[in-house]
């Protein structure tokens, strides 16, 4: 019984929570990689949404609530992960055959690809790009260049990268985008460290008040044990009274009557 209710408890306290999930292989893994580099253990569970894959990462809560959950909450969100996913522009929905629709679709493919291209930058936990890429201009007058806008989330104080070089990725990546036409803001968001001291008392906490709790319930086990125990051998005791009562009553019947038995026999002789 005690064994039972103890492990009610451990299963209730112990469990897996899911922290992310991503559409693809790549980004669960790099997933993974992050919390295992601050010390926080994971792994990632395939699931299906109707007919596409996507991939669960899991972490272990620990006793009670040990806070690994909100560890690797702050920790994915520190690193810009899980990565943003682009969705399909609605004109290619609606539309997808039409001239306008497979520009947009173009457009959203293109700025997927610099983006990712520019988180493979050392630091960058964000990156957030915005094209405008006219489309045919033959009966304009006046054309219009092609134009970018790029903001960027680093973790280092000193990123090893400048806005030149931002800007020649992007350009190559347009066709007729020149590098001056691509505006580059670059801001800095450290980590914030990662509190283990507070964690590690916590755990302690967590566990001195499993140890109570369990103590608590094996007391109670014990003492609703002997309280049974008592209660039956009240009961028997009774029964032993009880017998012992009606032995003697009988016994004292059994005198009476020989007694009656002798003074019969008494006068008779007489």
């Amino acid at each position: 019984m005690i064994g039972l209710l103890l492990s009610i408890c451990l299963s209730s306290a112990c469990g897996e929570k899911t922290v992310a999930t991503v559409s693809n292989e790549v980004d669960a893994i790099e997933i993974i990689d992050v919390l295992r580099e601050n010390g926080i253990e994971a792994e990632k569970v395939e699931t299906a949404e109707g007919e596409a894959k996507r991939w669960s990462i899991v972490v272990k809560e620990g006793m009670f609530g040990s806070g690994t959950f909100q560890l690797a909450v702050q920790v994915l969100r520190d690193h810009g992960l899980p990565r943003p996913e682009e969705t399909p522009n609605k004109e290619s929905s609606l539309f997808p055959g039409s001239e306008e629709a497979r520009r947009a679709e173009e457009q959203r493919r293109l700025r997927a690809d610099i983006e990712r291209q520019l988180r493979a930058l050392p630091g960058v936990t964000r990156v957030i790009v915005n094209l405008v890429v006219p489309g045919d201009q033959t009966l304009e007058i006046e054309k219009t260049e092609p134009s970018a806008s790029v903001l960027i989330v680093h973790r280092d104080q000193q990123p090893a990268f400048n806005d030149r070089q931002v800007q020649n990725m992007v350009a190559k990546a347009v066709p007729r985008l020149k590098p001056e036409n691509v505006s580059v803001t670059m801001s800095q968001q450290p980590p914030r460290p990662v509190p283990y001291d507070e964690l590690r008392a916590r755990r302690n906490n967590n566990l001195l008040f499993a140890a109570a709790f369990a103590l608590i319930i094996i007391l109670a086990c014990v003492l609703l044990v002997l309280f049974l125990q008592s209660r039956r051998q009240r009961a028997e005791l009774a029964a032993l009274r009880q017998a012992q009562g009606e032995t003697e009553e009988e016994a004292e019947g059994d005198a009476a009557a020989e007694g009656e038995r002798s003074t019969k026999d008494l006068v008779a002789r007489r």
